[in-house]
């Protein structure tokens, strides 16, 4: 009875986490993606069946056949993302829960156990995964998938956590990087950090099983290219080479990561401040000579999170260091927060007064670091109102403009022709918490679907090329840090030429 009403504390706790965290951006959001997609609804299915996602081709494309566009019913899908991180979140929970069981009898251990789990799913990073309202779907079905094939695994039912392993992986490969980290950790904490041959194998094994599960449905585009389904053109990514401004590049993403979480919190090292303190209370323990035989483990799962972590952006070169791909950083954290926590709640013998200090300030810091990811979240939901509502707000400004021209001179505008200035940024001053496509700016990126999506159901303009006389004559050289409809904006018959700031 009480492990079930815990369990139900649990569930309530993420269903607040979530919800606190993502609930700010439940309403009509848009980025560039999303406003292609909504002028043509296919335009991208195809492009998951090039890179392997053959789950997201067959969802969207079913939907699409029985007339739902899924930027049409946005809440709903967006209410049925979040509550699918709540599920994934449960299950993150139920994986370590056989690890802490003896722990978890006071409220204070709760507590601690359910904010840096919390810390791992609802966070700065993760957030940019709900910028993407035409991708949400597939976001809820890989991470669900995954993560119950981790809950799997780590129970042994290796058919199970395969199958549900697979299946995320056919609609996202970088969920399998979550279920590596969490699998990789429970191993370890389950053998009590006591390094054997049957650990290292069974961690090593299982790894290499989801990474060759990633890799051949990346490969499987090979087969794809050779029956003429897909253009060799089409066909995925390519590795970038090693080199020495490639590792530099990571070196100076690391340093934004820890210092902000990519520009997305203030800049005060709170993310690298709570991994060193973790990890460095970690290294405390294992330099007592008593625990020096569980060092081994200990530092194979330091050394293989880290691996993980920036896996992706190694392999992506410069560009790849995306929030919705390095967000498992935090589950890099939440395994410190764990290993700290398990490495004493091993030791057979009353906790002296300076440990008790530690513990209190490991439940302080848990508890402070999941508070500011939540405010850290509303931010970015705000930032995403205010970016959204400036691009409205110009492009509204614009068919203002042609409306005028139309009563003007009777000649109806139905040609358009956008191009930027010298000094273009993809996002806007007002707004500070930005990055990739977190709150881009999506005039700068896609003018004629945000211009078409404001004009709704009106006239639909024919997009073409700028005019290089008109370019010479009126924007060559030219560069605006504000919008002047009076000189970004030109008129020549059917046609606006439009220069965006």
């Amino acid at each position: 009875m009480r492990d079930r009403l815990f369990r139900g504390k649990l569930l309530a706790a993420d269903v607040c986490m979530v919800f606190l965290g993502y609930g700010g951006l439940n309403r009509a959001q848009f980025g560039s993606d999303t406003l292609f997609r909504m002028l043509m609804p296919e335009s991208d299915i195809g492009g998951a069946i090039d890179h392997g996602r053959y789950g997201t081709y067959l969802l969207a494309t079913a939907l699409l056949r029985c007339g739902v566009q899924i930027t049409d019913h946005y809440r709903f899908f967006y209410l049925m993302f979040m509550l699918s991180i709540v599920a994934c979140l449960y299950m993150l929970q139920r994986i370590f829960l056989p690890i802490f069981e003896e722990r978890l009898r006071s409220g204070a251990a709760q507590v601690y156990y359910a904010c840096a789990t919390g810390v791992g799913l609802v966070n700065v990073l993760f957030i940019e995964n709900f910028m993407f309202p035409e991708y949400q779907i597939k976001y809820a079905c890989a991470y669900t998938l995954a993560i119950g094939g981790a809950w799997c695994l780590t129970r042994r039912r290796w058919g199970w956590g395969g199958i549900l392993s697979v299946l995320g992986c056919i609609f996202y490969q970088t969920a399998l990087i979550p279920v590596a980290m969490l699998v990789g950790a429970f191993f370890v904490m389950d053998a009590d950090f006591m390094l054997s041959k049957g650990l290292f194998f069974k961690t090593f094994l299982t790894d290499m099983a989801l990474m060759l599960i990633g890799f051949l449905d990346n490969m499987s585009g090979y087969v794809l290219v050779m029956f003429h389904v897909i253009s060799p053109q089409q066909f995925g990514k390519r590795i970038s080479p090693v080199s020495a401004r490639l590792i530099s590049w990571i070196l100076g993403e690391s340093r934004d990561l820890l210092k902000s979480s990519l520009g997305l919190m203030p800049g005060i090292w709170a993310p690298g401040l709570m991994l060193m303190f973790f990890w460095g209370l970690v290294l405390i323990y294992l330099l007592d000579p008593r625990r020096r035989m569980k060092r081994g483990a200990t530092l194979l799962l330091f050394l293989t999170d880290i691996v993980f972590v920036l896996l992706l952006p190694f392999l992506s070169g410069e560009g790849g260091f995306f929030p919705r791909v390095v967000w498992v950083f935090y589950l890099f954290l939440l395994t410190g927060m764990f290993v700290a926590w398990k490495l004493r709640s091993g030791e057979q013998r009353e906790a002296s007064p300076g440990e008790a200090s530690r513990l209190l300030v490991m439940d302080a810091a848990a508890v402070g670091f999941l508070l500011l990811q939540l405010l850290s979240c509303q931010n970015i939901s705000i930032n995403r109102y205010i970016s959204n509502t400036l691009d409205l707000t110009y492009a509204r400004a614009v068919l203002s403009r042609i409306e005028a021209y139309g009563a003007q001179t009777g000649i109806p505008v139905t040609k358009l022709a956008t191009e930027i200035d010298t000094v273009c940024l993809r996002g806007y001053d007002e707004v500070h918490y930005r990055r990739d496509q977190i709150n881009e700016r999506t005039m700068s990126v896609v003018p004629y679907s945000l211009l078409e999506y404001v004009n709704g159901p009106g006239i639909q303009m024919e997009k073409v090329s700028m005019d290089e006389t008109v370019w010479e004559e009126h924007f060559q050289g030219r560069n605006w840090d504000r919008f002047d409809p009076e000189e970004q904006l030109y008129f020549k018959g059917d046609t606006l030429y439009w220069v965006i700031f």
